[in-house]
């Protein structure tokens, strides 16, 4: 009889051991589970590039992860305004925008929250300016006999405006400006050839 109860000792003993055990890895990981969250996560914007210079529609676009891989409320802003709310992509149609320096700030949160990315953008849309300024010499006349001091006037027209003039003799810069007094006493008998130049300021 001694020996059946020393059995039945030692398999209860055994089953508490077991139930203990259990008790204490289900609490564990129900510490491990409501352990707060401090770490916001962590944002990284695809496109654009910071510093980059942009024209017509670009896409902005960036992704978010969190160590307990949870992420929620994926936001994007320009110039601190809210241009998307609930998606990591926005077309950004630069043509709407002031021509200059803009922002552009990526946001998401996690159960308790915000991580963001930032980046620095210049928008450039003016159109470029390939037509040169239209240059007329106004006197003298092509093919004129001159003598003594005679003057040499020029006009140019860009709508942009002349940012340059010059007036040039046989390949010498004569003058800077749209007319140029010419002794022609200075210089020998024969043929000269005159160039008047006008540069716009997109050039």
């Amino acid at each position: 009889m001694l020996i059946k109860h020393k059995k039945i000792f030692l398999i209860i003993t055994i089953l508490l051991i077991v139930a203990l055990i259990a008790t204490l890895s289900i609490v564990t990981v129900f510490i491990i589970a409501n352990s707060p969250d401090n770490i916001p996560p962590l944002v990284q914007i695809s496109t654009p590039n910071d510093g980059e210079t942009l024209s017509g529609t670009v896409s902005i676009s960036f992704t978010a992860s969190d160590q307990q891989g949870f992420v929620q409320n994926p936001q994007i802003l320009i110039d601190g305004i809210v241009v998307e709310d609930g998606s990591y992509s926005y077309n950004w149609d630069t043509t709407q925008a002031i021509d200059g320096t803009h922002s552009i700030l990526c946001k998401a949160k996690d159960r308790t929250s915000w991580g963001s990315a930032e980046i620095s953008v210049t928008t450039n849309n003016e159109e470029p300016d390939d037509i040169p300024p239209i240059v007329s010499i106004i006197s003298p006349i092509e093919g004129a006999i001159v003598s003594d001091s005679i003057e040499i006037n020029m006009a140019a027209d860009d709508t942009n405006g002349i940012s340059t003039y010059a007036i040039y003799i046989e390949d010498e810069l004569r003058s800077s400006t749209n007319s140029y007094s010419w002794n022609t006493e200075l210089e020998s008998d024969g043929n000269y050839t005159i160039l008047c130049e006008a540069i716009d300021p997109s050039n």
